[in-house]
């Protein structure tokens, strides 16, 4: 082979690459590094860098949601905890259990971070079907079904992950198997697995984490 036709097929590969590796953008131009998670979070769930941030995301999802009420099927996939509801993943809080299942399940309710729960009331009401992929185990669903009715957060469709933790793409394998039912417009949630490789046309949502107190926009 030619030094030029080499240089071509590299070219013709990093190309390739670039159209079909998923695109993360990151949602601000300052750096979270520096900032301790104490300070990050202190003032939720008035006030604070952790709420500014959410303000945000619920402005660029009420958009999307706008932006697309005339689709067909459309669809929008949340995670549960730190998405919907609010763990204070950076320092663990005493959880009070408030009543038991029948069997004996414990039920406890976590605050509702109220700018994604917004997200969901309008998808809602401009026609979306909502789906909740969790990776709790099937023994936590009627817990998590109590925290959505208790705050009125809308859903159609919950998933608990029934390999407790074993498959880690658990989470994307389903929302491929969904997009051939629906079509998804967006994925939000606070880990990589719950936005990474969101599909043709369906954005992925990173919300920040103590680990990496940033905001992403996935897209493939």
């Amino acid at each position: 082979m030619e030094n030029n036709d080499f240089v071509l097929c590299i070219l013709i590969l990093c190309l390739f690459l670039l159209i079909c590796i998923p695109r993360k953008e990151n949602f601000k131009s300052i750096n979270r590094k520096k900032i301790s998670n104490v300070n990050y979070y202190k003032g939720y769930p008035e006030k604070g860098l952790y709420i500014k941030d959410l303000k945000k995301v619920e402005n660029f999802c009420k958009k999307q949601i706008l932006q697309n009420k005339r689709v067909k099927n459309r669809t929008i996939v949340f995670d549960f905890d730190d998405t919907l509801v609010y763990t204070r993943p950076y320092k663990p809080f005493e959880i009070n259990v408030v009543e038991y299942t029948n069997n004996r399940e414990p039920i406890f309710y976590l605050p509702p971070i109220e700018q994604m729960c917004n997200v969901a009331r309008l998808a809602k009401k401009n026609g979306y079907v909502i789906i909740i992929i969790t990776a709790r185990p099937p023994s936590s669903e009627k817990a998590t079904i109590a925290n959505l009715n208790a705050y009125n957060i809308p859903y159609d469709l919950i998933y608990c992950d029934k390999y407790k933790g074993t498959n880690i793409k658990f989470k994307q394998q389903l929302r491929e198997k969904l997009s051939k039912q629906c079509k998804l417009i967006m994925t939000i949630g606070d880990q990589w697995w719950d936005v990474e490789n969101p599909g043709k046309d369906c954005i992925g949502i990173k919300l920040p984490t103590p680990r990496d107190k940033n905001v992403f926009i996935v897209r493939e």
